[in-house]
């Protein structure tokens, strides 16, 4: 098996995460549903750590030479940056896939 890469998560991702969450709990009145989005999301980091490639490689003309990648939750786009040189993987935006990914990736900063 491959070995265990850390999670860092951006600002920004965390930012991400908590309006995610407070959207399906307090908007959508509908905590089942951000419990199976976390269960999921915490499925799909456990298998990112020990295969860090396995997400779909991002064509990001904003950030050439940066091998940003992703992985689909449901409705949801995780981007994130593997490190193989420090074993880190850095989620770096959770957002809503009907969204201008397009200019989502623009604002990625890494």
């Amino acid at each position: 098996m491959a070995s265990k890469y850390t999670l860092q998560f951006t600002h920004q991702a965390y930012d991400d995460l908590d309006a995610l969450m407070e959207y399906m709990t307090i908007e959508q009145a509908n905590p089942q549903a951000a419990k199976h989005f976390m269960d999921h999301l915490e499925e799909i980091l456990a298998d990112l750590r020990s295969f860090p490639g396995s997400g779909a490689a991002v064509e990001n003309e904003f950030l050439p030479g940066i091998e940003v990648r992703k992985q689909v939750i449901g409705k949801y786009v995780l981007y994130y940056l593997p490190d193989a040189k420090g074993k880190t993987i850095y989620i770096l935006r959770i957002v809503y896939g009907s969204r201008n990914l397009e200019e989502i990736l623009r604002q990625i900063d890494i």
